[in-house]
């Protein structure tokens, strides 16, 4: 990670542990910090650029802190990907990531009540994902990412909304760009 790594005083944002003090696992866990309507941005641990697989799954993993995706869920996926494309992927190759396993697409086919199908279409990973994402993503903003800044002993996000955040460390988990 990027603190062993020694980036500890500024940090590039694509390392996962972008925390500008502490590592990632070494940060309390969170307590929701109700700010709404004061003009003052909501503090995070986590702030994930990207609410694709990789990002939903970092997300998933960091259920214990106070996380947000920003972004469209599975945007790339959903708009530049044929409707009727076929994954090239295997059925077991193709979950994504959450603690002990419980976000396996294997979980979800049984819940859902879906038959295993491959080559996967991209609909069938589409519904997958969505279920993920509510089975394991709290909070998401569809908004995207419009700037990130250094922010004293944090950063400050804003998204395209306007809105503004403080997290702690900032995931860029970025697909297509």
């Amino acid at each position: 990670t990027a603190g062993q790594a020694g980036y500890r005083s500024s940090p590039p944002l694509v390392y996962l542990n972008s925390c500008p003090s502490s590592p990632l696992h070494a940060l309390p866990t969170a307590v929701h910090d109700a700010r709404e309507g004061t003009g003052v941005p909501d503090r995070l641990d986590v702030a994930v650029v990207g609410a694709g697989p990789y990002g939903l799954s970092v997300a998933a993993h960091l259920q214990s802190r106070r996380v947000r995706t920003f972004g469209e869920p599975m945007e790339t996926w959903r708009t530049r990907m044929p409707p009727d494309m076929l994954l090239r992927s295997d059925w077991e190759e193709t979950s994504l990531s959450a603690p002990e396993s419980r976000g396996a697409i294997n979980r979800w086919a049984a819940d859902a009540n879906e038959a295993r199908e491959e080559p996967i279409p991209l609909q069938k990973f589409l519904r997958y994902a969505d279920w993920f994402r509510r089975t394991f993503v709290s909070d998401g903003d569809p908004s995207r990412a419009a700037s990130i800044e250094r922010a004293g002993g944090s950063y400050r996000l804003t998204t395209a909304a306007g809105d503004e955040v403080e997290p702690r460390c900032v995931v860029v988990a970025v697909g297509a760009i």
